[in-house]
């Protein structure tokens, strides 16, 4: 089933918040002890998963396909329209984690 997320992202992201934010909340645990520095999102939407830890002082980046990724720039997050399955458009080592929840 193909889902155009350039149509529903805010109705899609308000849900899995809704319903999967202690999914993400406990996830975030994951990160806890660890050194603060450059996160990657893949598939992020408009990036809502990633406030929490961007003001917890990430540099959030992200990659989205739909125009959602506009938003998660008004939100503060480094995010760039692009289809990972044609690669990733950064160097090696670039990042110290990334976040790849929703598209596994």
């Amino acid at each position: 089933m193909n889902i155009d997320y350039n149509k529903i992202w805010e109705d899609y992201e308000r849900e899995i918040w809704l319903l999967d934010s202690y999914r993400f909340l406990k996830s975030y645990k994951l990160l806890e002890g660890e050194n603060i520095g450059k996160l990657l999102g893949i598939g992020i939407l408009a990036g809502k998963e990633l406030l929490s830890l961007l003001e917890r002082g990430y540099d959030c980046y992200g990659i989205e396909l739909s125009e959602a990724y506009k938003v998660a720039e008004k939100r503060g997050i480094k995010c760039i329209k692009h289809d990972v399955s044609k690669g990733f458009p950064f160097n090696d080592e670039f990042f110290d984690v990334v976040w790849a929840e929703e598209v596994i």
